[in-house]
């Protein structure tokens, strides 16, 4: 397993281990997604299982997606490229999800300051940007291993480089 693929499946990892945070307590407090002023939710509890997830939280299908999409990274080949770009996409917009929710500015504002809702969004911004770099970092890598091999220059990057 290369380090780009250990650290992106342990980012991956934190970053869907801290959503599971965001979704209880965005329901248990209420507090549904309004990206960009435009979500007007009238029901968290709908909202993360069907489609917008809550103001701490993508919907439940995307955390789905993204347990599958870490498992596939496992795999070798095809699967395994296939799960890096899913983890990599989700990256991408858990990072514009969370960038977009008035929570975030509302819990760094000193007159509004609320420390656990603006470390956990925090927590998923940092997160969801290590997911995509690493993601593309591990994309690369293999994508390079598959063009060495199918060249016959060498059995494997990965192996070279230790």
């Amino acid at each position: 397993m290369s380090k780009y693929l250990l650290w992106l499946l342990a980012s991956s990892l934190g970053c869907l281990l801290i959503e599971c945070v965001g979704a209880g307590l965005g329901i248990a407090t209420y507090l549904p997604a309004r990206f960009g002023g435009l979500l007007h939710g009238r029901n968290v509890v709908l909202d993360f299982l069907l489609l917008s997830g809550t103001a701490l939280s993508p919907p439940l299908v995307l955390m789905v997606a993204h347990a599958l999409c870490m498992l596939c990274a496992l795999s070798p080949g095809r699967i395994g490229s296939v799960g890096v770009a899913g983890l990599t996409l989700l990256g991408a917009g858990y990072f514009i999800g969370q960038l977009g929710e008035p929570i975030l500015a509302q819990s760094l504002n000193p007159a509004t300051f609320n420390a656990l809702h603006a470390s956990i969004a925090l927590l998923i911004i940092v997160l969801s940007a290590l997911m995509v770099v690493l993601g593309v970092c591990e994309w690369r890598q293999r994508q390079l291993a598959n063009k060495t091999t199918s060249t016959g220059m060498a059995t494997d990057v990965r192996q070279e480089r230790r």
